[in-house]
C-alpha cells in the first residue's frame, strides 16, 4: 500500500475513483474490489449482505475477488451463515469498521468451522470489514482477507480502509438513487407507450431523448411535417424550421427560469394530404427548482389528424356507464356526424337516436349535445385511439 505523501494520496483518489464509477455501474464493483484489496495489502475481498427475515438466514454475494466460483457458492450456501464474526459485526453500526483482533480475536476466528473449512484450506487469514448498512431484515459488509503467511493488517492498511467505507456508503446509496429513478423512468417510458398522442422529449439543442411509439409511427409517416435527422428534431419546410427552433429556445429559457412563454402551439401544413398537426411545445422541467446541473429539456406533444376518426367506444361506456347504444352515438357525435346521419348508419329512427342522445347526455353528467361532444373528447376513451 502506498504511505503518506503525493504517492499515497494519488492512490487513495484512484480507488475513491474506481468506487463511485462502481455507483454508475454495478459490474464495475469488482474492479473496485480489486483496488481496495491491492491499496491495502489483501488478497481477496467479498461484498454481501445477508438477509434475516428467513428461518435460515439467506447470505448473497453482490460482488467478489480472489474467490472461485465454488468457494462463492459453499459460501452463499453453508459457511455464510456459520461466520463466527457475525455477532461481532452486529454490535457495530453502519460506517464502522470490524478488524481481526481489534474487535475479536483472531485465535477465536482460528478456531471456528469456518475457518479450518473454508479460509484454511485457500490459505486466507486476517480479515476487516466495513459494515455498510444494518437493519432488523438485511445487513450489508465489504469485507477483505490477508494471506495467511501475512498476519495482521498494519495500522496505515486499518485507517486508509475506514477513510474509504464513507465513500463506498455514499456510493451504495447513489446507485439505489439511480435505480429508483431508473425504475421511474422506465415506468414512465412504459406509460408514454401506451398513450395515443406522439410524445417527445427534446434537448436544447433539438436532440430528441425520448419517443413514444406513437411518435416514432407518426414521424415514418409520409407528408409528416416533422422528421428526425441525425438524431435532432426538424420540420420538412425550412419556413417552419425557424418557427420550431424558436419556440423550443423559448421552452428551454423558461426551463432555466429566463422567462419565456409556458407552452406554445405551431400548427403545421402536412404534405400531400389534407389537414394540418397541431404541435405543442412546452417546458419539462424548472431549472430553478432541478439546479443548475440539471438538463432543460421540452416536451413536444403532436397531434394525429387521422386519429380522431377512431375512438374506443367500449371504453366510453365502461366510463360513463352507458349502454353500447348510447355510446355508439355519443361516439359519432365526436367524430363529426349529425344525429341524423347516426341515425341512418346504424338503422334506427331519428326518436330512438333523440332518447339515445338523452341518456348519453345525462350519464355523461352534461345538459347539451356540444358538451356532451366535450366530454367525449377529453374522456379516457381517447388514450385507445389508434390503439
Amino acid at each position: 500500500m502506498a504511505q503518506d505523501g503525493t504517492l499515497g494520496k494519488i492512490v487513495e483518489n484512484s480507488v475513491i475513483t474506481s468506487i463511485y464509477d462502481a455507483a454508475l455501474d454495478e459490474k464495475l464493483w469488482a474492479p473496485a474490489l480489486d483496488a481496495i484489496c491491492r491499496a491495502v495489502g489483501a488478497k481477496v475481498s467479498i461484498f454481501f449482505y445477508r438477509d434475516i427475515t428467513s428461518v435460515r438466514t439467506h447470505c448473497a454475494v453482490t460482488a467478489a475477488t480472489g474467490y472461485t466460483e465454488q468457494l462463492l457458492d459453499d459460501y452463499r450456501k453453508y459457511y455464510g451463515n456459520l461466520d463466527v464474526r457475525l455477532p461481532a459485526f452486529a454490535a457495530l453500526s453502519p460506517g464502522q469498521v470490524y478488524v481481526d483482533d481489534r474487535e475479536m480475536s483472531f485465535s477465536d476466528v482460528v478456531r471456528s468451522e469456518i475457518f479450518q473449512d473454508w479460509y484454511r484450506p485457500v490459505g486466507l487469514g486476517h480479515g476487516m470489514a466495513m459494515v455498510l448498512f444494518q437493519s432488523p431484515e438485511r445487513a450489508g459488509a465489504l469485507s477483505v482477507h490477508r494471506g495467511l503467511p501475512g498476519g495482521a493488517f498494519p495500522e496505515p492498511s486499518v485507517a486508509f480502509f475506514e477513510r474509504l467505507t464513507p465513500h463506498v456508503i455514499r456510493a451504495l446509496q447513489l446507485h439505489g438513487q439511480m435505480r429508483r429513478a431508473e425504475v421511474l423512468a422506465n415506468g414512465l417510458a412504459l406509460t408514454l407507450d401506451h398513450f395515443p398522442l406522439a410524445v417527445l422529449l427534446v434537448d436544447e439543442g433539438r436532440t430528441i431523448r425520448h419517443m413514444n411509439k406513437a411518435a416514432a409511427e407518426v414521424l415514418q409517416r409520409p407528408g409528416w411535417p416533422l422528421r428526425v435527422t441525425a438524431g435532432r428534431l426538424e420540420t420538412r419546410l425550412p419556413r417552419h424550421d425557424a418557427l420550431l427552433r424558436g419556440e423550443l429556445a423559448n421552452a428551454a429559457s423558461l426551463a432555466w427560469d429566463r422567462g419565456g412563454p409556458a407552452t406554445s402551439i405551431l400548427r403545421l401544413e402536412m404534405a400531400g394530404a389534407e389537414g394540418t398537426v397541431a404541435v405543442m411545445v412546452s417546458p419539462l422541467r424548472d431549472g430553478g427548482a432541478m439546479g443548475m446541473a440539471a438538463e432543460p429539456l421540452t416536451a413536444v406533444f403532436m397531434s394525429d389528424p387521422a386519429q380522431s376518426l377512431r375512438l374506443d367506444t367500449e371504453m366510453l361506456a365502461r366510463q360513463f356507464g352507458m349502454t353500447p347504444a348510447e355510446a355508439r352515438i355519443a361516439t359519432s357525435l365526436a367524430k363529426g356526424e349529425s344525429l341524423d346521419e347516426a341515425a341512418s348508419a346504424r338503422g334506427i329512427s331519428i326518436e330512438t337516436a333523440r332518447t339515445l342522445l338523452k341518456r348519453a347526455t345525462a350519464k355523461a353528467e352534461v345538459r347539451t349535445q356540444g358538451q356532451l361532444i366535450a366530454r367525449v373528447a377529453r374522456s379516457l376513451a381517447t388514450l385507445r385511439w389508434g390503439r
